[in-house]
């Protein structure tokens, strides 16, 4: 008899779920494709493609820097023009650039991180990097943190901001910024080499992805040091929960994007270029659940993942004197079709469709928010407590399943006030393996991995 590893069980489980997991997905209405162009021409470039039309034209083109990363927020487009040492503003309808702000000294990635506030990354070497602080009313950069290290991309969750400091390989270490003072207030080490990108995910879980690292003898001739990427996981209190070793270095070709966040899909997409491979990363169980292997002679400088098109984007990066392209694969990785872009494609990110209008407010339809947070003790024998919060009343779904997808325990099955409540599975009548926890509110499911022990 054939057993199928735990991570590959757990992968048809969630298969088997809904497909509305997480956030609402929204309709994706505009692709942004930031070429990064070559360094010592300065020709980087954006191209805009529409899902609708399946039509791809430059939106802004050899404006004398290399794009580093771009963000879109609030009908806007924001470019880090790294070697200019700006950041470029697009409309994001018109695609007309409308503003640039200066003095931000070779931006990396931006994260919005308030109302009309953000943060940008910058690599300074020879002095200690920073974090520039943005007003978005204004268009101006109005303050700066050191931060130190080689600062990377940058997560948010409520008032805090994580900044990976391991460009690189540098290092392990992210930096906690408090937005409201603008301070760093401690630094987390993952212990892994490459702390480059960032995710937080719908549990408050804080997915630091690290590169790895090769070290070369002084002619680079040879290697003398190398390590493999890993994937560590911290609470909400900034405790280890979870660690995974890859088995490779993953990362773009060239210094572009990494990993995507689809936070309707409560996934991360991982880019291991060397294999021509996207990693699918489950954020709600903390588990590698797929391989998508994509091939192909061209790097991968960029990943992003359409939710509610079950659309993966892909830029392919064809070297740094000839225009790349963007394959567009379905959910299983077959490519289905392509379109032309410029130089080194190295980070692409979506316009959404807007929902809410006048008459509509927000608050008015605004769905429960529910948050699994992580059981304790975990793994556990025989008993374990899930912290469950809801930001309004609402009815709640709480089952365990076992890999077999078959419902072994009901725990809560009805309506639930506003708050935290903690929920006990007392397991003393199944045996020890893995299970799931399945939360349905609102029709959103959310979904966390149990170890239950001898």
């Amino acid at each position: 008899m054939h057993h199928l590893p735990v991570t590959r069980l757990l992968a048809l489980l969630l298969l088997l779920l809904p497909t509305a997991r997480g956030l609402d997905a929204q309709t994706v209405t505009g692709v942004f494709v930031g070429n990064q162009g070559n360094f010592s021409d300065g020709n980087a470039s954006v191209t805009f493609y529409d899902p609708t039309t399946a039509q791809a034209a430059t939106a802004l083109a050899d404006f004398g820097t290399i794009l580093q990363s771009l963000l879109v927020h609030d009908g806007r487009v924001y470019l880090a023009s790294n070697t200019g040492g700006r950041i470029d503003v697009l409309d994001a309808v018109t695609l007309a650039r409308i503003a640039q702000i200066p003095d931000v000294p070779g931006p990396r990635y931006l994260a919005v991180v308030a109302e009309n506030k953000a943060y940008v990354t910058n690599q300074l070497f020879g002095a200690t990097s920073t974090v520039t602080v943005l007003d978005l009313a204004t268009n101006t950069a109005i303050g700066t943190i050191a931060v130190g290290g080689t600062p990377e991309e940058i997560a948010v969750r409520g008032g805090t901001a994580y900044v990976a400091l391991g460009g690189f390989g540098a290092s392990g270490q992210v930096a906690v910024i408090d937005v409201a003072t603008d301070t760093v207030i401690e630094t987390l080490e993952a212990g892994c080499d490459g702390a480059r990108s960032l995710v937080v995910d719908e549990q408050d879980e804080l997915h630091v992805f690290c590169t790895g690292k090769t070290v070369y003898n002084d002619d680079f001739t040879q290697i003398i040091e190398q390590t493999n990427g890993a994937i560590v996981t911290f609470d909400a209190d900034h405790e280890e929960i979870g660690r995974i070793a890859l088995t490779t270095q993953h990362g773009s070709a060239g210094p572009g994007q990494n990993v995507f966040y689809a936070a309707a899909a409560e996934e991360a997409y991982v880019v291991i270029d060397d294999e021509r491979q996207v990693l699918r990363f489950d954020t709600a169980v903390n588990a590698l659940v797929d391989t998508l292997r994509l091939g192909g002679a061209d790097g991968i400088g960029a990943v992003a993942y359409d939710a509610a098109g079950a659309r993966l984007y892909v830029g392919r990066v064809t070297g740094f004197t000839t225009a790349g392209y963007v394959t567009i694969h379905d959910r299983a990785g077959t490519e289905l079709s392509r379109f032309d872009a410029g130089i080194a494609p190295a980070h692409i990110a979506f316009r959404y469709e807007r929902t809410a209008t006048a008459t509509t407010p927000v608050a008015s339809t605004r769905p429960v928010r529910a948050t699994l947070h992580p059981a304790y003790p975990n793994p556990f024998t025989p008993r374990t407590t899930l912290p469950l919060e809801l930001t309004r009343p609402g009815t709640v779904r709480l089952t365990i399943v076992n890999l077999l997808g078959q419902t072994v325990a009901t725990l809560v099955d009805g309506a639930l006030p506003a708050g935290t409540h903690r929920i006990r599975w007392d397991a003393a009548d199944q045996p020890a393996g893995v299970y799931l926890a399945r939360l349905e509110v609102d029709g959103r499911v959310r979904v966390q991995r149990l170890v239950r022990v001898p």
